[in-house]
């Protein structure tokens, strides 16, 4: 039995620990250990093709030559190989060893340990020290909030694979934990996000149900109803406005800083190299252009205008286009479905990457562990998927 499991140690510790924070040498130290298994299995045994091969080539390219143009070429270098060397790795891992049902309960189990820790430390010490810890091993508000919106798919998926029903119960329990504790990091965005994929799971799986017409739009209506409702609670933490006063939430977001300051600075920005951009990474917008610095303003605030940014129009479009075929890829697992646990993973997955589209809308967070987690996530997903009796075509 245990020979069966060990070579699930070293991703199953990685998907543990990938949330925390400070523990970057373990969490690369088990990915290694974790590619170099994957990678004999890989050599080893049949597997199916590996799915968006064309898109993460494209990236690939214009993310290592805009190295060559780059207003700092050795840390465009560098966040090439933290945010997309890394990545890469963790998608192709987790798509060779999630072989079946063994490992997605092996790899959900450790992400769900990592979920109770992560909830812990972050309702912890928000209780002890009445506010939220920046420095602690949950992360900051950006980097919890979105964890929090990247889990709950996985923890719905979870609460309907499991046929126990205090696992249920109990995955209910800790989902509510988490968004509670996600609520005191003061995260607008997060609702969004959570209303996404709640919005998504609910419309594609009632949409697949054998339920009469007329019950498919009237449970639609409710959950459309519940995720609107949803949006304003952010506004109501983070700034006192009434939940009720649609005026108030208006002038919230028409004073956002990011409005007419970081995401006007980042357009001016664009104008100046709008075909291939200043060089990968973050960092280079206020490198490139440090007279547009605004308050906050060291990255543009949104994932679309950071890849225009950085590869230009070019790279934005490719972007677009990677995400756009990952979606396809659950679509078709979805249209595909032959049995209830992959049609689950499919919509889920969609839910998924909508999510993270919205949740870096007003900020940039698809990086460093996030983007690890997520790729990760993508990789299990995809795995399991690619491996039922109609694999889909890569």
């Amino acid at each position: 039995m245990f020979t069966q499991y060990r070579i699930l140690i070293a991703p199953s510790i990685f998907l543990f620990i990938l949330p925390f924070t400070h523990t970057v040498a373990l969490r690369l130290s088990m990915l290694g250990i974790a590619f170099l298994t994957a990678l004999y299995i890989w050599h080893k045994e049949e597997h199916p093709s590996l799915p968006l091969k064309l898109p993460l080539l494209l990236t690939a390219l214009i993310s290592l030559a805009s190295v060559f143009w780059a207003i700092d070429p050795s840390y465009s270098f560098g966040e090439v190989k933290n945010e997309l060397g890394y990545t890469f790795l963790a998608f192709f891992t987790f798509f060779i060893l999630t072989k079946s049902d063994r490992e997605l309960r092996v790899f959900g189990g450790a992400l769900l340990v990592g979920t109770i820790v992560m909830i812990s430390l972050g309702l912890g010490a928000y209780l002890m020290e009445g506010r939220w810890n920046e420095t602690g091993y949950q992360g900051g508000v950006h980097d919890f909030s979105t964890y929090v919106v990247f889990m709950i798919p996985v923890l719905i998926f979870a609460c309907f694979y499991t046929k126990r029903l205090y696992c249920r119960l109990t995955i209910i329990a800790l989902t509510s934990l988490l968004i509670v504790a996600g609520y005191f990091t003061l995260q607008r965005i997060m609702w969004p996000g959570i209303a996404v994929v709640l919005l998504t799971v609910s419309v594609l799986l009632i949409a697949a149900s054998s339920l009469h017409k007329i019950i498919k739009i009237t449970s639609g209506i409710v959950v459309l109803f519940i995720c609107i409702a949803l949006l304003p609670v952010g506004l109501t933490a983070k700034n006192n406005t009434p939940y009720t006063s649609l005026s108030g939430m208006y002038d919230v977001i028409k004073n956002d800083p990011r409005v007419d300051g970081i995401w006007g600075a980042s357009i001016t920005g664009i104008e100046q190299a709008p075909l291939l951009g200043v060089g990968y990474g973050r960092r280079s917008f206020v490198k490139a252009y440090p007279e547009l610095k605004v308050d906050l303003g060291w990255h543009t605030h949104n994932i679309i205008l950071d890849k225009t940014v950085q590869t230009g129009i070019i790279g934005a479009i490719i972007f677009t286009f990677l995400m756009a075929c990952i979606i396809r890829q659950f679509w078709l697992a979805f249209r595909a479905s032959l049995s209830r646990e992959m049609l689950l993973l499919s919509l889920c997955g969609i839910a998924l990457v909508l999510a993270m589209l919205i949740v870096n809308m007003t900020n940039h967070s698809f990086v460093r562990h996030s983007s690890l987690l997520f790729w990760s996530l993508l990789g299990i997903s995809l795995g399991y998927s690619f491996r039922q009796k109609k694999p889909l075509s890569s």
